[in-house]
């Protein structure tokens, strides 16, 4: 039995499986519900404490992805210049004129949900693989179910927050704030849509593999 799962079965069931409806449970028992026309990015009703704590959580599992990748010395030299020269050269494009950070913010988004529902994906393959499936047999229906049920919505809903919303998040670039103004109420959206299509063409060429 503990050979079908990763680690242990009361660690998978915890943290694994189960860990998005405990969260969920949890966020239902604090948090009040979002009530029609409350705005998406910015839920008053969000304790300070809850938001701190995501926050910490969000960076320990980047630092844990960082140290797993960068200090793996395997690793590390086979994408060597992916973890080192990419990085730079983008943060100095982006340091020099801020107002690219409209175009960066959406595909922030769009990356994001791709890079969970594919973990989501991975965990599935992998619980596949440990009860001996046939790797290639239930790839193609796994991968549509993460699409569809994960990362789908997830750009429905970002299309459709308003731009006074995004235009209040800019609001973190202070003195830039003005300058990515005159730039966001046309590429917005536009990014958005494009980083969208983008992936979705991605993933599809994934599925046909």
């Amino acid at each position: 039995m503990a050979d079908l799962f990763i680690k242990k079965p009361w660690y998978d069931l915890t943290f694994f499986i189960g860990s998005p409806i405990l969260a969920l449970l949890v966020i239902v028992a604090i948090v009040p519900a979002r009530e029609p026309g409350d705005p998406y990015l910015f839920q008053t009703q969000t304790p300070g404490w809850l938001t701190t704590m995501t926050a910490v959580l969000i960076f320990m599992h980047v630092m844990a992805g960082f140290t797993r990748s960068h200090l793996n010395q395997a690793v590390f030299e086979q994408h060597k210049v992916r973890f080192t020269w990419v990085p730079f050269i983008i943060f100095i494009i982006l340091a020099s004129y801020n107002p690219l950070f409209v175009f960066v913010l959406p595909f922030v988004a769009v990356w994001d949900e791709i890079h969970q529902f594919m973990q989501t994906f991975g965990f599935g393959r992998i619980y596949d693989a440990k009860r001996g499936n046939n790797p290639l047999v239930g790839r193609k229906m796994d991968m549509a179910a993460c699409f569809i049920f994960e990362y789908y919505p997830h750009i429905v809903r970002t299309m459709s927050i308003p731009y006074n919303e995004f235009k209040q998040e800019m609001e973190v670039f202070g003195e830039f704030a003005p300058d990515l103004y005159l730039y966001a109420p046309k590429l917005i959206q536009p990014m958005i849509f494009l980083g969208g299509l983008t992936s979705s063409f991605m993933f599809f060429g994934i599925l046909g593999e």
